[in-house]
């Protein structure tokens, strides 16, 4: 039993993370197409650096103030980029149910969502049939 597991867990764990990915990518790509949208101004970019065995992880936060029917927000932005500036205006998509919920405008996160979780799906699958080759 032990023995199966291990042969298993590798690309069963590609594959399932590489739908994880996939199912991510479609729901960040949707809500830029469901969302509406408007413009926002960024009002802060915040860099924070960890280090752990593995090397450093830069995390940016930026947060970005726009208006909804009236009510002014100020939240931060899922799926950021790095390279936004303070005061820079930026486009951007926001759940009309939860307007504090606020995206960028942009289908580029969910489309590299969509290739990194193809790529590992593929890979799941292609060791998944080396392993069915070993056994025959």
């Amino acid at each position: 039993m032990i023995e199966l597991l291990k042969k298993w867990i590798v690309p069963v764990g590609f594959f399932l993370g590489g739908v994880l990915f996939i199912v991510l990518g479609c729901i960040g790509i949707s809500q830029v197409k469901r969302f509406p949208q408007t413009d926002a101004t960024v009002t802060s970019v915040r860099r924070e650096t960890t280090y752990d065995a593995e090397g450093a992880t830069e995390t940016v936060t930026v947060r970005v103030s726009y208006t909804v029917d009236g009510t002014k927000y100020d939240e931060e932005l899922q799926d950021a980029s790095g390279s936004l500036k303070e005061g820079e205006t930026v486009r951007v998509c926001y759940d009309p149910e939860k307007p504090s919920y606020v995206t960028a405008a942009s289908v580029t996160g969910g489309l590299v969502r969509l290739g990194v979780g193809a790529l590992f799906a593929v890979i799941g699958v292609a060791v998944a049939w080396k392993t069915l080759q070993r056994r025959v």
